[in-house]
């Protein structure tokens, strides 16, 4: 209790009393720092919200995070509120910090002093990545991926924002997120927070591959003129139970040529930063001087954010390789026909995506021997392209 003390004389009394209200301020503020510094947006209500992508660097994960974003900001353009995006990668001091972070979010309660957190994650992460998320105030923080839902998690804690994750965040307790977004081959626990999607999140719409695909013809990547019907060829890269040989690949190759030449088609390839380079060797190889392929890219030498989207917008039909659940959900999302070729050395994971899609008449799978017979078979027959329309 702070009483006033009185005197007659009245303008020192004000003086009098103002520095020990001042000093009592001091010593609260001292005592309980964290109860008056606050890092985060107190009033939630404008017209205003930010953004804030947390990436891990892999480009699938980005792409996830910013189709989910696109959907949010959709949403809030609908209440009548203006988004900013913006996103930062992190990067940890070392695997055990990233590991240690994990566990201690873990097992933080829900009621953990404000900020302690926050300690930990400046610990944990490297001086840019740590300066670089104190310099933003985001009112949704948006991740993909395990080694980023507690970052995800503490940070949004510390603004007071909505956390969303894609996939599952570690160790995290899916309860400890606002938002969390799995894919149904990740079989997902039904909860109130939990969103099922049939593939990953990405930004492919109508709008997105008209843009894309103007913007590549403007690139000068194209050779020549375009006849009316593509094909495009996505080679992805090796992974933990996937490997692409270059053997697999000349194979392929013959198949989708031969393709090409009974359709009078064009042939639109690129590889991704993954493939090894043996296969962009086959591929330059096989490709650079053959008449009918009027786009040849190697990601790892050309990183032309409009390459995938273009493909996408001109081909008639997809070939990919079915190691990325990225890749594939986005050639859906195209509502192009999309023919995988089969591999038996795919994760228990990758196999329930791809079944599911194949039962679900997204997709084609097919042998690479007898992949020029599809081929010839969808665009002559001309079935009905089915998609999914994952929503949040």
């Amino acid at each position: 209790m702070f009483t006033v003390t009185r005197s007659a004389d009245s303008g020192n009394d004000l003086h009098h009393n103002l520095q020990r209200l001042i000093n009592l301020y001091e010593k609260y503020i001292r005592q309980y720092p964290h109860e008056f510094l606050w890092t985060y947006k107190i009033y939630k209500y404008s017209k205003e919200r930010e953004v804030l992508i947390i990436s891990d660097g892999k480009t699938g994960h980005l792409r996830q995070s910013e189709g989910a974003a696109k959907l949010i900001i959709q949403q809030l353009a609908v209440r009548g509120i203006r988004a900013r995006l913006i996103m930062r990668e992190v990067k940890f001091r070392s695997t055990l910090s990233g590991y240690f972070l994990g566990w201690m979010a873990k097992f933080s309660g829900k009621y953990q002093g404000h900020g302690c957190g926050m300690r930990y994650l400046r610990h944990a992460l490297n001086p840019k990545s740590w300066q670089e998320l104190m310099n933003s105030r985001p009112d949704i923080v948006i991740s993909a991926g395990s080694s980023t839902g507690v970052v995800n998690y503490l940070l949004a804690k510390e603004n007071q924002a909505k956390s969303v994750v894609l996939m599952r965040p570690g160790n995290l307790s899916l309860r400890k997120i606002n938002l969390v977004i799995i894919p149904r081959h990740d079989k997902p626990p039904k909860r109130s927070n939990v969103v099922i999607t049939e593939g990953a999140l990405n930004l492919i719409d109508k709008e997105y591959l008209i843009q894309r695909t103007k913007s590549l013809e403007q690139s000068g990547l194209l050779q020549g003129r375009l006849l009316n019907s593509c094909i495009g060829v996505l080679i992805g890269g090796n992974s933990k139970k996937f490997s692409l040989s270059p053997e697999a690949v000349v194979g392929l190759i013959k198949e989708i040529k031969k393709s090409a030449e009974d359709l009078d088609a064009d042939i639109l390839i690129s590889t991704s930063r993954r493939s090894s380079l043996e296969v962009e060797e086959v591929i330059k190889n096989e490709f650079a001087n053959y008449a009918r392929c009027k786009l040849l890219v190697i990601a790892r030498q050309n990183s032309n954010p409009d390459v995938v989207g273009g493909i996408l917008g001109l081909s008639s039909v997809i070939v990919i390789s079915p190691d990325s659940i990225s890749m594939v959900s986005e050639a859906v999302s195209a509502e192009k026909y999309v023919v995988v070729f089969k591999s038996d050395n795919l994760s228990a994971k990758h196999q329930n995506f791809l079944k599911n899609y194949q039962n679900k008449k997204y997709i084609y799978m097919e042998q690479a021997k007898n992949l020029s017979l599809r081929i010839n078979q969808l665009l002559q027959d001309k079935p009905q392209i089915n998609s999914p329309k994952d929503k949040i």
